[in-house]
């Protein structure tokens, strides 16, 4: 878990994500572009939405929450994906399912009732309950694969893999999805594997240690996880998917919840508490850092800064806040960028009730959370919404070429594992195609089959300001960094023009060729060019020999 360079070496905190995310694909024949979902999907890459069923109404009627107008506003935003949870065979995911094939979207079916809970639970019963259903639906054309397990822990790793021999010995050729949110469970699965394994790390929090992440710490670290699961997952032969949301999340906190959660040792911390709240479980913290610790929160409580707020009796915090203008555009392109073949965002869902108006600020439940999902407290979207659509008009281009192209990377150390919210180790890959010198600047190579150039994917994750421009990576407890009231970075600037950004290509008689222009990018007697890229944006681009057929052959196979 992260440890703030401000703050005691020994201060180890970390926030349970509870999220829901992956995707689907079924491991190499999901690259195949003759498989029954490239044809589905018109052999655009799948990318979209975790929905519940639960939060919405059956039929189009008039209501706000209506299923088939959620679902063509997807399709008209041009997104083509769905994880749905909270299925059964039920007049609900049957109208889901008729959208879903109506609109071109692939959707991954959550089987709550066949649902693997608990590590020691009769799994042959379990697969009674799921088989049926996924022989019945398996070959439905917007099935992409189904799920009766989401971020499970090690203990769930052996039933698990019974689960799933159960399965595929009753329905072989069953689809099969499963996300994670920590890596040991990844690290220990044994054969049989999902096709699709993805991951839910979500970067813009708040920790108790004090820590809010900034832009920059919630991006580098977003990115520093990729590669681990990336690697985990292709090792397995199964298609990788990024997932991250871009929701809101605020929690109501006693007093005496809050010591609950710094003295562990003197108060009884619930299971509830224990879930969201994690302090120091060695009892290496002194007293006295607890004491300061406590004092702190209420004066930034006191202040409304770094997403505290003093409310009557209770505390207010923001635990996930609003990605900034440009973060979610960028945190889609690293997905990319480490080799998912599909995204996901967490979650979309109609206005809750009690969000009306912020009603639960005042009658809302200490110890719950309150979230607010991408669409927006009305329901009618948000500016993070608008930039996921415009990505994923902007990557299905290079759908065709995604399906096939393998990162380079250097191997996993599964002895460097990422604990909670800790930056992993810097995996390089095979960089030596590329010196890149600007900071800020990410990118991976990758090859493609039948070709000798290299592709490379680079994405400019210099976004915006805060701190009155000072935009610190760490912040202390005297620096603001205010939430506003709809979970918004209330001082952050976005940046707005494209950046300039500097590399060179080190292999002699190598040309480049940007996949957005289609053009021959210009380099000096130094191999040297200057790329401009949004911020928060991706560029595409291929190597090839001087004089070589590549770029042409290149050009026509991946219909650029």
């Amino acid at each position: 878990m992260f440890t703030p360079n401000f703050y005691p070496a020994k201060m180890l905190f970390a926030l349970v994500v509870l999220i829901l995310t992956i995707m689907p694909g079924w491991g190499q024949a999901a690259i195949n572009p003759e498989n029954k979902m490239a044809r589905f999907l018109d052999s655009r890459l799948p990318i979209g939405f975790y929905i519940y069923l639960g939060n919405w109404r059956q039929y189009k009627d008039a209501g706000a929450h209506d299923l088939d107008n959620a679902i063509e506003e997807m399709a008209r935003r041009g997104f083509n994906y769905l994880y749905a949870g909270g299925c059964g065979d039920t007049p609900l995911w049957a109208n889901l399912l008729a959208g879903c094939e109506k609109h071109h979207i692939a959707v991954v079916p959550q089987l709550d009732f066949a649902y693997l809970r608990d590590p020691k639970a009769n799994v042959e019963e379990l697969v009674a309950r799921a088989a049926p259903f996924i022989k019945k639906y398996k070959d439905h054309p917007a099935l992409m694969a189904f799920s009766v397990k989401e971020e499970p822990s090690v203990a769930h790793m052996p039933a698990l893999k019974k689960y799933y021999e159960g399965i595929l010995r009753e329905v072989p050729d069953a689809p099969l999805h499963l996300l994670f949110s920590n890596l040991p469970p990844l690290v220990d699965m044994e054969p049989p594997c999902s096709g699709i394994i993805g991951t839910d790390r979500y970067g813009f929090w708040w920790e108790m240690s004090g820590h809010r992440a900034t832009p920059w710490y919630a991006l580098k670290w977003y990115h520093s996880q990729l590669d681990n699961y990336y690697q985990s997952a292709a090792g397995r032969e199964a298609d990788f998917q990024a997932v991250f949301t871009a929701s809101t999340l605020e929690t109501i906190i006693s007093h005496d919840g809050l010591k609950a959660a710094l003295y562990p040792n003197t108060m009884a911390l619930s299971a509830d508490a224990r879930k969201r709240f994690l302090l120091d479980p060695s009892g290496a913290l002194s007293a006295e850092a607890r004491d300061q610790l406590y004092h702190t929160i209420l004066e930034l409580a006191a202040a409304k800064n770094q997403g505290w707020e003093q409310a009557q009796d209770r505390l207010r915090f923001w635990k996930y806040y609003r990605p900034p203008v440009n973060c979610v555009r960028a945190m889609a392109w690293l997905g990319i960028m480490e080799g998912a073949r599909s995204v996901a965002v967490w979650a979309w869902q109609p206005p809750d009730e009690k969000m009306n108006k912020f009603a639960y600020r005042s009658n809302g439940k200490t110890g719950r959370e309150y979230i607010n999902s991408i669409t927006g407290w009305d329901g009618k979207g948000t500016p993070q919404l608008d930039e996921y659509s415009e990505f994923a008009g902007q990557i299905q281009r290079y759908a065709r070429l995604i399906r096939v192209m393998t990162k380079e990377c250097a191997p996993f150390d599964k002895k460097n594992l990422p604990l909670g919210h800790e930056l992993a180790v810097d995996t390089e890959g095979a960089k030596s195609v590329l010196d890149v010198e600007d900071d800020d600047v990410a990118w991976q190579s990758f090859k493609v089959p039948g070709y000798s150039g290299k592709v490379i994917v680079m994405v400019n994750t210099s976004v915006g300001s805060w701190c009155n421009g000072r935009s610190p990576h760490y912040l202390s407890f005297k620096d603001v960094f205010r939430i506003d009231d709809s979970g918004n970075a209330a001082d952050y600037i976005p940046f707005k023009e494209p950046r300039k950004l500097k590399c060179r290509i080190p292999e002699k008689e190598t040309e480049c060729i940007d996949l957005e222009t289609g053009k021959l990018a210009t380099t000096d007697s130094n191999q040297a060019l200057t790329l401009s890229i949004i911020p928060g944006g991706g560029r595409f681009l291929f190597l090839t020999a001087k004089g070589s057929d590549e770029w042409p052959r290149f050009k026509s196979q991946f219909k650029l």
